[in-house]
């Protein structure tokens, strides 16, 4: 059996079904160590080589950073010191990404790999540092080793925590998944505790509050129990909480699965049998607690500490689930395993980083099952820090979105004269008709735009994708349409969008920075049609000439360009919006001039055919005026950061158009025949 079980295509469940997860009512409220929030800024920041060093790719590395995994170490034991929340906020975190490690698909069903990493995180428990190719490896030495060192010689903390770690490492180097089949839902618990690494923190929760439990353990029955039912919480959290991400990514390592499989469940009834089972065990728990309370035992300081930690364990692994990115993905605003949830692909750390059964290259990230589009990514030598801020912007799920700017994303403003469609919401028809008129002016200009000159097209920050279903519809002949944009959660959207329309086979989709748009593949067919609507405005001065560039590199000559963009009639220096710059609102910090934008094109070997505002400055007040009701239906009192970002620019924005300040401002541009060789 491999890694990639029979159950997960077995037709019990697939993407698109909606399950709905019981909340687990559990008796007791989680805490957080008070210091948790400054401890993350530290814990980020000596982490941060080690991640990006395994991850390669920083995008990769800066989605694994939204997971927050340091704050866990936070909630499990509140009551620690700073010192020492320290300590377990980095074990905790490198706990998680040890296990992405063995999990990976070309090393989980790979013996040798797996043997080779048993050795190295052998060694980094033993105080070996790993060699610098296993960087997490590397975490888990410069992590446990100051915790050793900060324990008395005479605590049993320090054996018992290093046969803990090692214990966890036999199990991640010869994968229970590979046994599934095989294993009773007693004996996948008993693993689970271990391999899920419940014991290691339970024992990161001694050391967090500084007492030694092993002999009261070895004493009370009871305690043992209170331990074993907090553990056996952690593992239905766990399978609970991470269903989704697991069956995203092809992982049958889940006891929901298991309950399908013996008891003839649906998975919605194993889901609910899941909950019930916590619920019981939370009551196991209290009343173990409670029998050693009543003891001489439990009269001990130390005692007490320990079990009102344990609640803490349980209650703060819970939490944890509510706020990660790690179990529920970008697209999902409330606590996983409670309410309705639709299964979907989600993009994880992973993906992104491009680690694959079938390419190492870590240059491009495939969905594991062949129907669905592949999403490439793509990474040019010098960073943009900026791009970290755009993406933020388009973090929360696409259904919240929909809600503001329409059922068809679009997002440049609209046209609304009498030639607009009536079908469909007034935000999604004036769209289209903007992009309608926008062709309309090409054509007339003499862009050279027929069903047989445009082979290969290019969509440079494609959103949610409504450019490129009007490219793919406008042109039938046109079979490479490639799709660029920074966000992973826009792109995932226009890949399940794309499948859903039958054109995986037509577009292809880049994780890639607009700068870095020269490293696509397939060189020797250049692009006939470039479309740029929306996505200048995110861009600094550099990233813009270095796009310019880019673009005129990979044309050909008679090739058309066409730029809509939010551009200022007034002095940068001196402009003031209505609403102050408290933030930067959307992204789009980095205002330009419409003398900017076509100084940019002529400077990299274009000509400006066509240039006028578009749409007019009433229609886009009436566009930010539709926006900012849809903000107040939608979102009366708590709405995302981004929609109160929107709420403010449709008032700022709305201000300076009435006052001629800024404009919508439409380019049609063509590639000349000699690119300027400054420009190369």
């Amino acid at each position: 059996m491999t890694a990639k079980q029979s159950v997960l295509t077995s037709g019990a469940l697939s993407f698109g079904d909606s399950l709905h997860f019981p909340p687990f009512g559990f008796k007791f409220k989680h805490r957080r160590q008070p210091d948790a929030e400054d401890l993350l800024n530290q814990v980020n920041g000596d982490d941060w080589p080690y991640i990006t060093a395994f991850y390669v790719n920083e995008g990769a590395a800066k989605a694994n950073r939204r997971h927050l995994l340091p704050l866990f170490g936070s909630l499990i034991c509140p009551s620690a010191s700073r010192q020492r929340s320290y300590w377990i906020m980095r074990q905790v975190e490198l706990i998680a990404v040890m296990d992405d490690h063995f999990t990976l698909p070309d090393v989980i069903d790979d013996p040798q790999q797996l043997r080779i990493l048993e050795e190295m995180y052998a060694n980094a428990v033993r105080g070996i540092r790993p060699p610098d190719a296993f960087p997490v490896a590397q975490l888990l030495h410069d992590t446990v080793q100051p915790i050793f060192a900060m324990l008395s010689p005479t605590s049993s903390i320090g054996p018992r925590l290093a046969a803990a770690i090692h214990e966890v490492i036999e199990y991640l180097s010869h994968p229970v998944v590979h046994r599934m089949e095989k294993l009773s839902f007693d004996e996948y618990l008993r693993i689970r505790r271990c391999e899920t690494t419940a014991m290691w923190c339970a024992l990161l929760i001694e050391f967090g509050i500084d007492v030694d439990m092993a002999d009261a353990l070895g004493e009370s029955t009871d305690l043992r129990q209170v331990l074993q039912a907090a553990t056996d919480l952690i593992v239905l959290i766990n399978d609970l909480g991470s269903f989704r991400r697991e069956f995203s990514n092809d992982d049958a390592l889940n006891g929901i699965w298991l309950l399908v499989r013996q008891q003839n469940m649906s998975v919605q009834q194993a889901i609910d049998q899941f909950a019930l089972l916590a619920r019981e065990t939370e009551d196991r728990l209290i009343a173990a607690r409670d029998r050693v309370r009543a003891c001489p035992l439990g009269q001990r300081d130390d005692v007490r500490r320990y079990m009102d930690e344990l609640v803490c364990f349980y209650t703060g692994c819970a939490e944890f689930h509510t706020f990660s990115e790690r179990f529920f993905g970008l697209d999902c605003d409330q606590a996983f395993y409670s309410g309705e949830v639709k299964i979907e692909r989600l993009v994880l750390p992973q993906d992104i980083a491009g680690f694959s059964t079938v390419a190492k290259s870590r240059c491009e990230m495939r969905s594991q099952r062949e129907d669905n589009a592949a999403i490439h990514v793509i990474k040019g030598h010098d960073i943009d820090h900026y791009q970290e801020n755009i993406e933020r912007v388009y973090a929360d799920s696409p259904d919240e979105w929909c809600k503001v700017i329409g059922q068809e994303f679009w997002f440049q403003y609209g046209v609304f004269d009498e030639k607009t469609s009536r079908q469909g919401t007034p935000m999604d028809a004036s769209g289209r008709r903007h992009m309608d008129r926008q062709f309309e002016l090409a054509e007339r200009s003499g862009a050279d735009l027929s069903s047989q000159s445009v082979r290969r097209a290019i969509d440079v920050g494609c959103g949610w994708g409504p450019v490129l279903k009007y490219i793919a519809e406008r042109f039938p002949e046109c079979h490479c349409i490639d799709a660029v944009n920074v966000s992973p959660v826009q792109m995932d959207y226009v890949r399940r969008s794309l499948e859903r329309e039958g054109l995986t086979d037509r577009v292809n989709l880049y994780l890639c920075n607009a700068k870095d748009i020269g490293l696509l593949p397939d060189t020797e067919m250049p692009f006939d049609l470039a479309i740029l609507r929306g996505s200048i405005c995110q861009f600094t001065a550099q990233v813009m000439e270095d796009t310019m560039a880019a673009l005129a590199a990979r044309m050909r000559p008679g090739a058309t360009v066409i730029i809509s963009e939010t551009l200022y009639k007034t002095d940068l220096a001196t402009y003031q919006p209505f609403i102050p710059d408290e933030v930067d609102r959307g992204a789009a910090g980095h205002r330009k001039t419409p003398e900017g934008v076509r100084q940019a094109l002529q400077n990299h070997g274009f000509t400006v055919l066509d240039e006028r505002v578009l749409p007019s400055n009433e229609e886009v007040i009436r566009w930010y005026t539709i926006l900012r009701e849809n903000i107040e239906a939608n979102y009366p009192s708590q709405r995302a950061a981004i929609f109160d970002q929107l709420h403010d620019m449709s008032i700022s924005l709305s201000d300076a158009l009435e006052k001629d300040k800024v404009s919508s401002v439409s380019f049609i541009a063509r590639r000349n025949q000699e690119v300027p060789a400054n420009a190369r």
